[in-house]
This record gives C-alpha cells, sequence and structure tokens, in this order.
C-alpha cells in the first residue's frame, strides 16, 4: 500500500467491481488509454479477477470517499519504447480517472506517490510513460510530474473512437526525481561551519574553479572567526563610494545538510557595482553540485531578501561567455540592460524586476525553498 495526502494506492479487490465500472464504462476514459469503455459489469470482474493480484496494478482510492476512483500501474515497457533508448530496469506507468474527479490534482498525485516508490522502494533507475497527443491532460500530468519528452510517435495512431494523432513519449529518471523533490534554504554563515565552508572552498581550488559570491570567504581560509566579524560588520554599514552594506548567505540543503552554494547580496549599490555590472547578487554553486538547478533557487531566494528591503529591480552581472549563470538570470526573468567591458572582460548586464520575478516564478520555486 502507498499513502499520500488524499488517496491510498493498493491492489485491487474484487469489491471494488462497483467504483470500477463506474469509470471503466465511460466514453471519456478508456479510449484515450487505448481501449473500449466496459459495456457490463462483467467485462469489468473479468479485469478485474485477472489484475487484483498484481502487486504492482493499483486502485486509486480517494480517503475522504473511501472510493476506487481510478487505477495506476507500473508495467514493463511497451513496444512503443522499443526504439527509445531507455535504462534495461525501466518500467512504464499508466493510469486512468473517473472523469468525475478530474482537475482536482489526484493523478499528478498519484504519479508522484507511484514515482517515489519506484525509485525508492523498488530502486530502479527510470520510469517511462506515453499518451495521446491530444491528451493536454495527461500531457500536463507528467510534464507537471517532470516526465520530459523523449520522442513522438508520428504513425498516426487510430484510437478506438476512430480519431487520429501521435503518440508522445516521456520519461523520469531517478536522478531528476530526487533533484525535483530537493529542499534548499539559506543559513548564515556560523563558527559551527567553519569546516563546511573551507570545504566548499576547496573544492573550488580542486577543480580550478573561478570562485564567485563568497564575500571574500576563499582570502580568510586561515582566519575563519575574521571573515565573520567582517560580515557582522557588512550588513551595519552605511553605503559610501567605498563599501555598501551587504549580506552573505550559505545555500543548504536540507537531506543532508549540505552547503551547496553561497550567495553575496548588496542591499544597496555604489557607482563602481552600477558601472561594473557586479550589481546586487553575486553567487556560486559548488562544482560537485552544478546542473542540478540550484542557482536558480539561490537566485530566487536572494531576490526575496532583496525584496525585504525594498529593492525594486535587481542589477546582475556576468562575463560574456558564463552561458550557465546568463541562463540562470534568465530563468528569473532578467533581461539585458547593457554589454560592456571590463577589466578587459566582454560583460552582460541584466535587470531584474523583483516583486514581478517573486510573483511569475513562486509557484516553481517556493515548493523547493524552506523559508528560515
Amino acid at each position: 500500500m502507498i499513502e499520500s495526502k488524499r488517496l491510498i494506492l493498493r491492489q485491487f479487490k474484487e469489491s471494488d467491481l462497483d467504483d470500477m465500472y463506474e469509470y471503466a464504462s465511460q466514453e471519456s476514459v478508456g479510449p484515450m488509454a487505448g481501449w473500449q469503455p466496459h459495456k457490463s459489469k462483467e467485462d469489468t470482474l473479468e479485469y478485474l479477477r485477472s489484475i487484483k493480484d498484481n502487486p504492482y496494478k493499483f486502485a486509486i482510492v480517494l480517503k475522504e470517499e473511501n472510493k476506487v476512483i481510478g487505477a495506476i500501474d507500473l508495467s514493463e515497457p511497451s513496444k512503443r519504447f522499443e526504439n527509445a533508448n531507455i535504462s534495461s530496469d525501466a518500467k512504464e506507468v499508466g493510469y486512468v480517472l473517473n472523469e468525475k474527479y478530474w482537475s482536482k490534482g489526484y493523478v499528478s498525485e498519484a504519479l508522484d506517490a507511484v514515482l517515489n516508490y519506484a525509485f525508492n522502494t523498488l530502486g530502479i533507475s527510470e520510469v517511462v510513460a506515453s499518451h495521446n497527443s491530444k491528451n493536454i491532460g495527461s500531457e500536463r500530468v507528467q510534464e507537471k510530474n517532470g516526465m520530459s519528452k523523449i520522442g513522438t510517435l508520428t504513425d498516426g495512431r487510430i484510437w478506438i473512437d476512430g480519431s487520429t494523432s501521435n503518440t508522445i513519449l516521456r520519461r523520469i529518471t531517478k536522478e531528476e526525481y530526487m533533484n525535483r523533490k530537493v529542499k534548499l534554504y539559506f543559513e548564515k554563515p556560523s563558527l559551527k561551519r567553519k569546516d563546511d565552508a573551507i570545504d566548499y572552498i576547496n573544492e573550488f581550488y580542486k577543480y580550478n574553479s573561478k570562485i564567485n559570491g563568497v564575500g571574500n570567504l576563499h582570502r580568510y581560509l586561515d582566519n575563519y572567526e575574521g571573515w565573520l566579524r567582517k560580515l557582522e560588520l557588512e550588513e551595519k554599514i552605511d553605503p559610501t563610494e567605498e563599501l555598501v552594506p551587504a549580506k552573505t548567505f550559505f545555500l543548504v540543503r536540507e537531506s543532508d545538510n549540505k552547503i551547496v552554494g553561497m550567495i553575496n547580496i548588496r542591499l544597496t549599490l555604489n557607482t563602481v557595482l552600477k558601472d561594473s555590472g557586479a550589481g546586487h547578487i553575486g553567487y556560486s554553486i559548488r562544482p560537485e553540485e552544478r546542473r542540478k538547478g540550484y542557482n536558480k533557487i539561490n537566485l530566487y531566494l536572494g531576490l526575496l531578501e532583496l525584496q525585504k528591503v525594498g529593492v525594486k529591480e535587481a542589477m546582475l552581472g556576468c562575463v560574456k561567455e558564463n552561458l550557465g549563470s546568463s541562463r540562470t538570470m534568465k530563468a528569473l526573468g532578467a533581461k539585458l540592460l547593457r554589454e560592456i567591458v571590463w577589466e578587459g572582460k566582454p560583460e552582460e548586464v541584466y535587470i531584474i524586476d523583483v516583486d514581478e520575478s517573486i510573483e511569475k516564478y513562486k509557484d516553481e520555486y517556493e515548493p523547493k525553498i524552506i523559508r528560515r
């Protein structure tokens, strides 16, 4: 049995006959899944008896009503995936839902629960799924749960209802699923993090990677306590042409309490920060944790800090060749302000409307953060 907030997923029982027949007989359900609607309860009972002992075919039970409202299952990938280059242990997920319960998020919730079961209990590395190109609801469910498109079968599939469409193939790997479940938060540097902080900087040296957004921590490896005192003073200083108030945070992953990133946030700008394009924020992700989307979350949290102090437009800059950083900024709605050459290097300077960005992207990033 698998349990989620509103649902229980369990093996079918013969006593589920009436509930199964209710959705299996609906004209809107079977054809989208590629099978004929059931014409009688005898049809449903025959099918029910054929699957009730299968541990990977789950009845979707709505807790509130103690009613079976659909089904979801894991099986060996169908022939449509034979040229899709999927992993040898991949499983295919399929689902149906009583039309009376559409548009309430139940399938998405059930799919998430099954993916968690597949990856963390069964230990498989990949789950695949497909949907009729006309089935926008299923497309949204799979996209919402992180299943990316890997192909289209353009054979003009003829469905039971006589319509013609393509079949969209999707998949999600265990690594992709786990990354979607990551929760990150800002933590103020403290003495207890001394060893972790030094390890963070040393990883950049190990990979010969440029260090940014660390509040000059790399210059204080022999005087971490002095760095903490510097940060404390920086938060309180009055802005001048030499110094501006700033905050520095560790970006911490909840699951293992690991520092995966850092950020330095200037609460106001002076002439140098404006002219150089250094702007309000400098950030970094440790080399071994890159390409997981963490810096976008880092930046979103940074924008929340700027919003707290009333900054309406955030300026950010990066060396033009740093495509990763520019993609991160653009993912939060950054617009190119100008291109400059600073200290002999071509740079791009961007502007982000803080309130607009937070409002636009909150549904994407709020589930991935912890506010502290």
